[in-house]
């Protein structure tokens, strides 16, 4: 009877969270299931729970007493802990279950604390802080998953990459850690000037595409343990051309030869996959023309005589802003990453002069990140 009486309350602290709607509380003789449970914020819910509404009578629990219970979107289990040189008996909360399971406890005035338990024993290794601790125990633990062992090297003491880490451990997904990033790219600009509000003769005008080769580097910040990372760029171009064009009266050359760094400062999102995937960039350009000469020849020609006039004033801005979209694909190998992305840019002058001319481009790029 005994054997089955433990069979039973195994059964339902596995099924618990997937029967639950909206709470659940376990005890070692019964069990509460679609219960109101008040989320009482993460350190009070390590030492007790409390069932029923607010405005009717309220049962409070403590870890004595329940041997798992769950809210709407947490589960805490009753265990014994070292704390602060005494045992005390709290809810941890569950943040991955599994072969490894992670669990946190939060005491006031007191940092975060995180636990490992093995699927078979369900006994708890408390994480140390320290880099050489914690990586020295997942390396024990996490053999058997050879990406997983790779992700050791770029698991954080924090909530968001514990839990990430241990969850693709479960599942041995082939998913590298986001990690800080940096890299070069390399590329070709296909950019085209636009007329925009300038007056007469850029009116008449159909600037053909000027393309140029295109090199820089980046750095690719991950927010949180998600798929979300910062990616700024520095991108160095020279864009020299000629662009022909006429009237009824005159024909015209207008010549550009500038050199162009350029800041993009992009969120990038990357699709699930496993060491394969496809990510979206979007964000501000910002961009200043380190040589920045342009003229404009006029021939007119009138009876037997052509007279020629040139114009030097400066047309294209040489302090611009703007907007990025682009798309790409990268591939993670190790340490190492190769990426290649398609990418269109609008930019004006910052100043939003008139006498301006806008340009658009869309780039292809490729890179290598480390």
């Amino acid at each position: 009877m005994k054997r089955l009486n433990v069979s039973i309350i195994l059964f339902l602290i596995i099924a618990a969270p997937t029967l639950a709607q909206r709470g659940f509380v376990i005890k070692s003789d019964t069990a509460f299931y679609n219960s109101e449970m008040k989320d009482q914020g993460a350190i009070k819910n390590g030492l007790s729970c409390i069932m029923g509404k607010r405005n009717d009578a309220q049962i409070e629990y403590t870890p004595y007493e329940v041997i798992q219970y769950g809210t709407a979107d947490k589960v805490y289990q009753a265990q014994t802990i070292n704390l602060n040189g005494k045992k005390q008996r709290v809810f941890l909360e569950r943040l991955a279950h599994g072969k490894l399971s992670l669990y946190a406890f939060k005491a006031k005035d007191s940092k975060p604390v995180y636990f490992i338990a093995n699927e078979d024993t369900l006994a708890l290794n408390r994480i140390n802080s320290d880099r050489n601790a914690f990586s020295t125990l997942f390396n024990s633990r996490v053999s058997d998953c050879g990406q997983a062992v790779e992700n050791v090297k770029y698991v954080n003491y924090k909530r968001g990459s514990l839990t990430r880490f241990i969850r693709d451990y479960n599942e041995c997904s082939a998913n590298p850690l986001p990690r800080l990033r940096y890299g070069f790219i390399i590329g070709l600009s296909n950019t085209k000037i636009l007329a925009g509000d300038v007056g007469g003769v850029f009116q008449i005008s159909e600037f053909k595409n000027d393309i140029a080769f295109t090199v820089g580097g980046f750095l690719d910040k991950p927010i949180g343990a998600g798929n979300f990372s910062f990616h700024p760029e520095i991108l160095w171009r020279q864009n020299s051309a000629t662009y022909q064009f006429k009237n009824p009266t005159s024909d015209y050359d207008f010549v550009v030869n500038n050199s162009i760094l350029s800041m993009p400062l992009l969120m990038q999102y990357v699709l699930p996959g496993n060491r394969n995937h496809f990510f979206l960039q979007a964000g501000g350009v910002v961009a200043h023309l380190l040589k920045n000469k342009n003229s404009l020849y006029q021939f007119t020609s009138l009876a037997n005589t052509t007279s020629l006039e040139i114009d030097d004033s400066v047309l294209v801005p040489t302090n611009q802003v703007g907007l990025a979209l682009g798309a790409g694909f990268r591939a993670d190998r190790n340490e190492r990453s190769w990426l290649m992305e398609i990418r269109y840019s609008h930019m004006v002058g910052m100043n939003q002069h008139n006498d301006y001319l806008d340009s658009r481009g869309i780039e292809i790029l490729t890179g290598f990140a480390f």
